[in-house]
């Protein structure tokens, strides 16, 4: 049984209007003949989309496709006067007459621009204003509210991956790892919440420590793209999985002509002192029948990175006791190589067959030296300086075959079938490609440790962080920060320095030497995960009833497999072998921590004193080598002591997704469109990991005959199966004001699928690094929003655009995490689980503005500015907390603002950006009491959240000889940090800087 709700009721008496309207359209049209009139409408750069063709006296009118293609059909006898108009072109009339039921062909209908655009700005090859107006003209004719970036906004800023490029468009919050964009989200909303398509079609994912559906953007190059769709609406023939918002990545297609461009750059990254390369090359070309073209599009984009971090270890969840500190200095080269072809093949004008490859790999060949300050570690405190090294590869490739036949003027038909499939996996090391010891490669780390040592920087509290006397047999001895600290005496979070406290009770030193550390453990740990949609089947008829009415039905097929395989080796010294003693630090070759870029000295250089030597990156990989047979290497097994920690770490996973859809577009009067209908989706998903069940042998010693009993571990594969449908209604109003202006109106119904790791059964999955567990709940439902939008949009000719809206998400069964009980006091280690949270909301405001200030006296009117915000406020009932809260992941403040000058050939910009404080994560540790289990934390104190950021971007450039043009392009200006803090904003819990980076290029365009 469906229960229905009021808004669910107002939203199919709403439908029924649009149906109402449409059977008013239907009656009031008059049928007279069979004709129809085409073209296609191009300008000097190519093809036009979105342009607007009208029969006025008629009342009738259509859109060009992304081809530049319109049609209008049952034409009456007669003369009559077909009115084109675009932004930023001048209007044409082209008068044509029906005398008998025929076809008129207007052929290629060519629009100018209009002169006073021509006045405004020098058009060039290498900054075609064509590309800025067609995306203008696509947001306003589209029958949803969309945010559209094309190729050349995409050139026009300094970004290099999609992400980058995407944190420009207004509602976007852009993740980063290592200063680098990589995943997306929009309106404040939870980044898995929105959906990333390529053409049209879900891509899979694939990651390193990500499980999320959320894309990782960084193996995919901004140069292959042709345009980038941000929908804000929805309609029913597009993915349902989609509640913050949707993502369509259009890849370069087929040449309109021939297309030859170069772009070639070298830059440098302040902190890592290396350089940065990038070179892009296309090439495409059309015969002059028309009937074939293609394009080949390659980008090579290397880079050298670093950063310094510093993340803090809370070993409590009832004081803000500090169980860990670790400094973190990252140096690594990245190389993202991409290809990517299209081509088209029309055989006559009813027939139009497209195909699409795409590949990109992304190589990031990281190092690491991390000293951690263990102030517990169960038997004492030590220092432990891991020496790191991982090489990761991602891989996205695939490609479409799209089939489209126009049966009559009245009925299309479009076929698509795609396959897709990523990968990610840790490359070669230590070991060569061809060593038999290979399968052991991965996130390498060598580790040594100091002896015992002492900290100054703790002091006694109780349970709950209160002073207590030190001889007190209950007291907890910790190191607590600022107001935390009872005492007065704690650190300021910019100045978190341990305090090392070290006496040899032998020798008398009190200075802890580089010969005393010695060599605990090297070990690797291994990941190949993988995720194919190895086909998906996708068909849509149209069926136009006549120039106010199409009915658009389709339905969908995507299989989706994956699977996730975590693995662990360890290398211990063998003390009974040719080597009793253990290795010193000192046998090996060398270098200091902090190199020479100072490390964190936007805190003031306060870890001068902390400077241990670490292994050079030479020694580092030939280390299990050169120590030979004097290791011993443990996989682990079921007959390895760590194998409970590890066994759950590998899953698989298998998802069936069939999904249909009826839709109508309807013009029941001139100025009001309606887009509307029904998709329904049913999912299928089984998931499948491994846990421990205790098994119990009994054997013979041969040598004293006992009969001895062993307890072991096996794995044990669990498995969960999920079904069930979901019905997604939508309806889009879109009411035109007048030729500059739209009103909207968006009512849908959208869902998110639970993440695969999320319904995981088995055991905990165990991640090392960031010393966490997580639990699956194969309980978990899906997620589903109620979406309401309203938007204003107005439109300054080719000048630019406003647009102010408003839109409410009510959301049932939220998907969070959050940090629960059972975490471990003396190693850190967290207890992450999932849980559904009934109800919750999430209402936001945005405003956007583009223009350029043409007003202004010659010579400055080639200035302009670029302005969107967006504020998001959402609550949800978090059990067992008193008062309702903020969402995980929502972000309340996204702010982008860009001052720009293009005249003369000359273009610069410069690009801010503000991201506010959001929730990451709950801590909702339980304890027991007399009574049952209680809830710890009633408050945020204990939660994690993301600290504000700010960033700065500059680029200039220059066009000369219509085909060339240089550039140069500055980030990080500002060098904020990524930044987490826990509770309050002087606990800080992870900070990363990067400083300045810069490039200066070339590029050629025909």
């Amino acid at each position: 049984m469906f229960k229905i709700h009021n808004h669910q009721v107002f939203l199919y008496y709403i439908l029924f209007l649009s149906i109402y309207f449409l059977g008013f359209a239907t009656n009031a049209s008059a049928q007279k003949t069979n004709t129809f009139v085409k073209g296609r409408v191009t300008d000097n750069n190519g093809i036009l989309p979105g342009v607007t063709v009208e029969i006025d006296s008629l009342n009738i009118g259509t859109i060009s496709d992304l081809d530049g293609n319109f049609q209008l059909t049952n034409i009456p006898f007669g003369t009559h006067t077909l009115s084109i108009n675009y932004l930023g072109f001048q209007n044409k009339t082209i008068a044509f007459q029906i005398s008998t039921d025929t076809t008129i062909d207007i052929g290629t209908v060519f629009l100018k621009e209009d002169n006073q655009l021509l006045n405004e700005v020098t058009i060039t090859s290498s900054f075609k204003q064509g590309s800025d107006v067609k995306a203008i003209n696509m947001v306003k004719t589209s029958p949803m509210a969309v945010n559209i970036m094309s190729a050349d906004m995409i050139k026009k800023m300094p970004d290099k991956n999609a992400a980058e490029a995407l944190k420009r468009m207004s509602s976007t919050n852009v993740q980063s790892n290592k200063g680098e964009g990589n995943y997306v989200s929009f309106r404040g909303t939870p980044n898995e919440w929105t959906s990333t398509l390529i053409n049209g079609n879900p891509l899979p994912v694939a990651d390193e420590e990500n499980t999320s559906r959320a894309f990782d953007f960084e193996v995919l190059p901004a140069d292959m793209i042709e345009y980038i769709i941000v929908a804000r609406t929805i309609t029913p023939n597009m993915e349902g999985d989609n509640i913050g918002g949707s993502i369509n990545i259009l890849s370069k297609a087929s040449a309109t002509e021939r297309t030859i461009s170069l772009n070639t750059g070298i830059g440098y990254n302040a902190l890592a002192q290396k350089p940065i390369y990038n070179v892009d090359f296309s090439y495409g070309d059309r015969t002059k029948n028309d009937k074939f073209g293609f394009i080949i599009n390659t980008a090579y984009y290397g880079r050298n990175y670093a950063a310094h971090a510093q993340k803090v270890i809370y070993g409590y969840n009832t004081n803000q006791g500090i169980n860990s500190i670790h400094l973190k200095n990252y140096s690594g080269m990245r190389n993202t190589v991409g290809i990517n072809t299209g081509f088209e093949i029309k055989p006559n004008d009813n027939i139009k067959i497209e195909g699409k490859i795409l590949y990109s790999t992304m190589i990031d060949d990281k190092y690491q030296k991390v000293q951690r300050f263990n102030y517990s570690e169960g038997a004492g405190s030590r220092i432990r300086l891991q020496n790191i090294h991982g090489k990761l590869l991602r891989q996205l490739a695939g490609g479409e075959l799209n089939a489209e036949f126009k049966i009559n003027t009245k009925i299309k038909l479009n076929i698509n079938l795609t396959s897709y499939a990523s990968k990610f996996e840790y490359g070669n090391v230590p070991f060569g490609k061809n060593d038999p010891k290979s399968s052991s490669n991965g996130y390498y780390y060598v580790e040594f440790a100091s002896p015992l040592v002492a900290f100054r920087d703790q002091d006694c509290v109780d349970y709950f962080g209160n002073p207590v006397d030190c001889n007190n047999t209950e007291k907890i001895i910790t190191k607590l920060l600022e107001s935390d600290n009872p005492y007065g005496t704690g650190d300021n979070h910019q100045q978190i320095v341990p305090q090392v406290r070290y006496y040899d009770v032998f020798t008398g030193d009190s200075i802890l030497r580089p010969d005393q550390f010695t060599f605990f453990r090297a070990y690797s740990e291994l990941n190949k995960t993988w995720e194919r949609d190895p086909i998906t089947i996708r068909t849509d008829l149209s069926y136009r009833i006549n120039n106010k009415i199409t009915l658009d039905f389709g339905a969908k097929m995507r299989m989706k497999v994956g699977a996730r395989e975590i693995g662990f080796t360890t290398w211990e010294q063998d003390v009974s072998g040719k080597r009793p003693e253990a290795y010193a630090l000192t046998d090996f070759e060398t270098n200091a921590f902090n190199g020479n870029t100072g490390f964190l000295k936007e805190f003031g250089n306060p870890y001068t004193n902390l400077n241990y030597p670490f292994l050079t990156n030479q020694e580092l990989s030939n280390f299990i080598y050169k120590l030979g047979d004097t290791l011993r290497e443990y996989k682990i097994n079921k007959f390895n002591n760590e194998f409970l920690y590890w066994v759950g770490n590998s899953y698989k996973y298998k998802e069936n997704i069939y999904a249909g859809y009826a839709m109508f577009t309807a013009k029941p009067v001139s100025k009001l469109s309606l887009v509307g209908g029904l998709r329904v989706e049913y999912t299928w998903s089984q998931t499948s990991a491994d846990t421990l069940t205790d098994k119990t042998d009994s054997y013979i010693d041969v040598i004293g005959n006992d009969s001895i009993t062993k307890f072991y571990n096996i794995p044990e594969i669990r498995m969960v199966k999920n079904q069930y449908v979901s019905f997604l209604p939508s309806l889009n109003i879109t009411y035109l004001i007048n030729k500059k202006s739209n009103l909207r109106i968006g009512i849908s119904r959208s869902m998110h699928r639970p993440n695969f790791n999320e319904l995981k059964p088995g055991d905990f999955v165990f991640r090392l690094e960031e010393q966490e567990i997580t639990y699956g709940n194969p309980r978990l439902k899906p997620t589903y929003a109620w979406n309401f939008d309203l938007i204003y949009e107005y439109f300054f000719g080719n000048k630019g655009m406003l647009s102010v809206g408003a839109y409410y998400k009510y959301i049932q069964n939220h998907i969070f995490a959050f940090s629960g009980s059972g975490a471990d006091t003396y190693s850190g280690i967290v207890i992450r689980q999932f849980e559904n949270v009934n109800k919750s909301f999430v209402f936001g405001v945005e405003a956007l503005i583009e223009r350029k200030f043409d007003f202004l006296p010659k010579g400055l009117d080639g200035l302009g500015m670029g302005f969107n915000a967006t504020y998001t406020i959402s609550r949800m009932q978090v059990p067992g907390r008193d008062r309702k809260q903020s969402m995980t992941e929502q972000t309340p403040w996204l702010l982008n603002v860009k001052l720009f000058y293009e005249k003369y050939g000359f273009n610069a910009s410069l690009a801010f950006n503000y991201t506010g404080r959001y929730l990451h994560e709950l801590n909702l540790y339980q304890v027991k009491n007399s009574n049952g289990t209680i809830l710890q934390q009633l408050t945020s104190d204990y939660d994690i959240f993301h600290d504000q950021l700010y960033a700065l971007d500059f680029q200039a450039g220059y066009s000369f000889k219509k085909h060339f043009s240089v550039y140069m392009q500055l980030n990080n200006l500002l060098n904020r940090p990524h930044r987490m803090y826990r509770g309050e904003t002087f606990r800080t819990y992870y900070v990363e800087y990067y400083r300045l980076r810069g490039q200066i290029g070339f590029k050629y365009n025909y």
